[in-house]
């Protein structure tokens, strides 16, 4: 065989490399799409309504639930956020961003936490959608990685990620908080004192642990025991005393 036939040979494998790896690229990016935007009969996006939303008062709740005030919007893939709601946003614990209307609730909590010796550390707090899209097919590929495809790679990640418009960072209202000591965002977090602190107290401060264990079929997320979610008071209160999820609090179950 002649060397040029050796070297159009060559070319055409490597193009044809590429080719594959562009189409599965297409069919990741096509299946994301999907997800955001409601196509293929996914739920999330459903409910996006493209218009200004108000900052005192929201509804992201189907036709027939009424609006809710700002502390109790309840954020997942059935109930995603509105396009183009955004927080005003201040600073807290020196650099994370939150809704400024909690900015108190989280300070205070934080430094009653402190003064009993431990180290509380937040890790996440407001999220845009443009992060969280990253986020999500990066868990994605993971999921890939781990020997799913298709349709199945993107539910196992959206148990672990929320799907881009449907994650309580957007809201400003949720944090991820570990402990300085211990700092994987995993099962093991539940056995750091500050982790036991903070169940114990985080509703005397407006806060709920948002994914407890076993509440999965209702929330569509896995076991968090580092997320927590401002409520208001009131409402934390209940929820925490009850051991219910926010969506049985909100009646979406």
């Amino acid at each position: 065989m002649n060397k040029r036939k050796v070297v159009f040979r060559r070319r055409l494998a490597v193009s044809a490399a590429a080719l594959a790896v562009l189409a599965l690229l297409f069919i990741l990016l096509r299946t994301v799409w999907g997800l955001m935007t409601g196509a293929g009969g996914s739920p999330a996006a459903a409910h996006y309504t493209g218009e200004p939303v108000s900052i005192s008062e929201y509804d992201n709740s189907a036709d027939d639930r009424p609006a809710v005030e700002w502390n109790l919007m309840l954020v997942n893939e059935k109930y995603p956020l509105a396009e183009g709601y955004v927080p005003v946003l201040a600073t807290v614990d020196g650099r994370w961003e939150v809704d400024e209307r909690i900015v108190d609730s989280v300070a205070e909590m934080l430094a009653d936490c402190r003064k009993e010796g431990l180290e509380p550390l937040i890790c996440s707090a407001y999220r845009s959608v443009d992060k969280q899209e990253e986020l999500f097919v990066s868990r994605i590929a993971r999921s890939e990685g781990d020997g799913l495809d298709g349709d199945a790679a993107v539910a196992s990640a959206a148990t672990v990620v929320a799907v881009p418009g449907a994650s309580e960072h957007h809201t400003g209202l949720a944090l991820d908080i570990v402990s300085n000591g211990y700092q994987l965002l995993d099962e093991g977090q539940e056995g750091t004192p500050e982790n036991q602190w903070l169940r114990e107290h985080c509703a005397d401060y407006g806060f709920i642990l948002r994914y407890p264990v076993g509440s999965t079929d209702e929330t569509g997320i896995i076991y968090e025991p580092w997320h927590f979610r401002y409520v208001g008071k009131k409402a934390a209160k209940e929820i925490m005393e009850r051991g219910i999820t926010f969506e049985a609090y909100s009646g979406a179950v």
